[in-house]
């Protein structure tokens, strides 16, 4: 199953009636169809549970919602229906939405990657200063070549976990390396990574909006 989409305030009313045989279109009210995230995604046709039908949109034209199949109809446990103009219709989280983002049976994430890209120096200044900006990515490398004086911008707001690994190739020789005085160690020791031409892996995570970060040194690796 293709991820199912939501939007906030994806609702409207049919403008015309929808039969309970064969009809794969719902057509809404005029200028309504943009309410509604693009397909696929699930709707509610009713206005009570008694007379509900659980539908997957597959394409939107404008305002008509069209469900391609009749197969995608009467979904969850719901049975076809015949809908008369005026029927409420809303893009609502089901639970097959429910289902669809956690794999229930193994209970495990099924595919996840995270965004990598090489940090780089904000020019003018001396030392190097390079910005860990993490509205771009949570994976970042940097290759030395002088001392560098690291910050860490757009983490997420306070209660929402940030976190990200930098991957820090050493110059030769090896220069200096600053970090934010609001990151915190593991065990209150402050990495050295000093050798030259050593590749270092740290991993970062905040809680409170980047007030206070926790470090950690995963590992040195030979680079050379």
């Amino acid at each position: 199953m293709a991820r199912l989409n939501a939007k906030n305030y994806g609702e409207s009313t049919l403008s015309s009636g929808v039969d309970g045989t064969s009809d794969v279109d719902f057509v809404v009210q005029a200028g309504d169809g943009a309410k509604f995230p693009t397909p696929p995604f699930r709707v509610v046709v009713g206005d009570d549970s008694q007379t509900t039908e659980i539908v997957e949109i597959t394409s939107v034209s404008t305002d008509t919602l069209s469900c391609g199949t009749v197969a995608n109809r009467g979904l969850e446990g719901t049975s076809i229906r015949s809908h008369s103009a005026g029927i409420r219709i809303e893009n609502v989280f089901t639970a097959g939405a429910h289902s669809e983002l956690f794999n229930h049976t193994a209970g495990q994430i099924t595919s996840y990657g995270e965004t990598a890209i090489v940090a780089t120096d904000v020019s003018g200044e001396d030392p190097n200063f390079v910005e860990i900006d993490l509205s771009l990515a949570n994976v970042f490398q940097h290759t030395l070549d002088g001392d560098v004086d690291y910050a860490i911008i757009n983490p997420k707001t306070s209660g929402v976990a940030s976190g990200f690994t930098l991957i820090i190739i050493q110059d030769d020789p090896a220069v200096s390396v600053t970090f934010p005085a609001s990151v915190l160690w593991a065990d209150g020791n402050v990495p050295t990574l000093d050798t030259d031409e050593a590749a270092y892996v740290l991993v970062f995570m905040t809680v409170d909006g980047g007030t206070t970060w926790y470090g950690a040194q995963v590992g040195e690796f030979d680079d050379s």
